[in-house]
């Protein structure tokens, strides 16, 4: 059976920071002999994880080349302000505006400002 990991912090459980990231760093390491692992979501806070800067990034490139799929969400990399330094963004758009959302593999997603007019003179 496949495994699927949900990231939507960064790090794991609550509380103490610190414990949280080491605690994620040893499963990260860990997880790399693991032969059906095939995936890490990442979403919120979770996108921080695949930063530049982030202190798991040597096992998120161990993993990668291991074959597993990292998949930030990219409207959440965008809030964050974080650009990715590993895997492939996931963007899902409501294209029709009925609230179905489906799955666009774009590599920026195309901003459209709202446009109201507030006062004409």
């Amino acid at each position: 059976m496949d495994t699927i990991v949900v990231m939507n912090q960064d790090q794991m459980g609550h509380g103490d920071r610190a414990l949280g990231q080491k605690v994620l760093g040893t499963f990260l390491r860990k997880s790399i002999a693991l032969p059906e692992f095939r995936a890490l979501l990442f979403y919120n806070s979770g996108v921080r994880l695949v930063a530049a800067d982030s202190p798991v990034l040597t096992e998120l490139r161990l993993l990668e080349e291991r074959g597993v799929d990292l998949v930030p969400c990219g409207t959440c990399l965008s809030h964050y302000g974080v650009t990715p330094a590993v895997g492939k963004p996931y963007y899902l758009v409501d294209n029709q505006g009925d609230g179905q959302f489906v799955e666009a593999n774009i590599t920026h997603p195309v901003v459209k400002p709202p446009m109201w007019i507030i006062h004409s003179w």
